[in-house]
C-alpha cells in the first residue's frame, strides 16, 4: 500500500501526517503522529478524496486526486 508522509510544524510543535492509499481497493487512512484519525472502506472508483481534520485548533486538508492514470496527494494546514 503506497504511503505519503508530511512533517508539519504547527504552533512550534512538530507533527507527522501519514496517508496510506491502496490503489487496488481504494481504501485510505490518515494518521496524525501515529494515531489513526480517518479511514475509508473499499471504493474502487474514486477520482478525488478530501480528508479534513484538526491539528490542535488548526484545520487541515489532505486531498487525493487522480487524472485517470495515476494519483497525487497534497496536504495543507
Amino acid at each position: 500500500m503506497p504511503r505519503r508522509i508530511w512533517n508539519v510544524n504547527v504552533d512550534n510543535v512538530d507533527h507527522v501526517v501519514e496517508l496510506k492509499h491502496s490503489y487496488l481497493s481504494g481504501k485510505k487512512s490518515i494518521s496524525l503522529d501515529g494515531r489513526l484519525v480517518m479511514q475509508t472502506g473499499v471504493n474502487i472508483i474514486d477520482l478525488k478524496s478530501d480528508f479534513r481534520f484538526l491539528i490542535g485548533t488548526h484545520p487541515c486538508l489532505t486531498r487525493i486526486t487522480s487524472n485517470g492514470i495515476g494519483y497525487g496527494a497534497r496536504h495543507d494546514v
